[in-house]
């Protein structure tokens, strides 16, 4: 995390899909999205680090991709994952849910601008909360 202003910031990769849109129009959406997510990020202490563009990729690679960015998480390099809204980086919902799944577990933060901060919380037998 890096400090501004004495508070620490999250720092994120900035996901983008422009996903089942033409290919033409693709630079065009990831630039709104990503001056969508900036103004999100500069509201709520997230510092961007790095960019990531789903781009045309199928679904293979683009779970390949996304893990990559859980590794980073993982060792520590961020502290999460943000995007303008969940479904935009996902082909369905049970997909969303294991992204938001894989980010928890890896101990980062899913964010998307529409949704906000995302996790899955479960009840443990001794009835403690868990992320």
């Amino acid at each position: 995390m890096s400090k501004m202003d004495g508070k620490k910031k999250l720092a994120c990769i900035a996901y983008l899909s422009a996903k089942d849109q033409p290919a033409e129009w693709t630079e065009y959406i990831e630039k709104k999205q990503l001056n969508y997510i900036k103004d999100y990020a500069r509201a709520h202490n997230i510092e961007i680090i790095g960019v990531v563009h789903r781009g045309e990729l199928g679904p293979y690679e683009a779970s390949r991709q996304f893990e990559l960015i859980v590794k980073r998480i993982e060792n520590g390099e961020i502290n999460g994952v943000i995007a303008a809204n969940m479904m935009t980086i996902s082909k369905d919902i049970s997909d969303a849910y294991y992204k938001i799944g894989r980010v928890n577990a890896s101990g980062g933060k899913m964010i998307t601008v529409d949704e906000g901060e995302l996790r899955l919380r479960f009840k443990t037998r001794g009835g403690y909360e868990r992320d």
